[in-house]
């Protein structure tokens, strides 16, 4: 596979969401059509319709005009994966799209990548250190241990309270999410609150 048709179906949001030129919203985001311009090419209506349509389903489409450094944080990271949207991949690469978000924005972008995993054949995979998020919205997991996979497998599978207490050293509790009915990890502090 060239590089090109590479760039077309493969996409990635990294955690680092820095930038060292000021460009806006709306430049970011068209940086993901780049892939299917043709040298030299101004992007077309079509890609500019498919720009805002990803600034929408990231709730960016009203900061398209400011300056990627002027945003917050998380703002940023919604940026980032609407480009990445914007490149219309088959297969999105993320490591740790949720590190800068708020509970409300971490659902919204969750909810967002399953519902395009679904209605879009979208394959994703994506790393989490936000076990019961990967609970919650991930259909296999692979637990890594100093480099390698630990254990591999459904949510229920890996996320024992034994696998966890071996790769991270500290003591959990492992129940079902009453609502997801997926495993729920409660962390246990080494000191109890009112312990002396």
């Amino acid at each position: 596979m060239g590089l090109k048709e590479f760039c077309r179906k493969v996409a990635f949001v990294s955690q680092d969401v820095g930038t060292d030129f000021s460009f806006t919203v709306m430049e970011i985001v068209l940086m993901g059509r780049i892939p299917h311009l043709k040298r030299m090419q101004f992007e077309t209506k079509k890609d500019i319709e498919i720009v805002r349509e990803a600034l929408s389903l990231t709730d960016v489409l009203g900061l398209e005009g400011k300056r990627i450094d002027e945003l917050s944080s998380g703002e940023r990271q919604r940026v980032v994966i609407a480009r990445a949207l914007a490149q219309e991949p088959v297969l999105l690469l993320l490591d740790e799209p949720t590190a800068h978000l708020d509970i409300g924005h971490q659902i919204q972008v969750l909810d967002l990548l399953k519902r395009l995993n679904r209605k879009n054949n979208l394959t994703i995979v994506i790393v989490l250190h936000d076990l019961n998020l990967a609970s919650a919205y991930c259909n296999r997991i692979a637990l890594m241990n100093k480099g390698a996979i630990f254990k591999e497998g459904s949510p229920r599978e890996v996320l024992t309270y034994q696998n966890i207490e071996t790769v991270y050293k500290t003591v959990v509790l492992v129940n079902d999410n009453s609502v997801t009915g997926r495993p729920n990890v409660i962390l246990v502090p080494s000191q109890i609150p009112g312990e002396k």
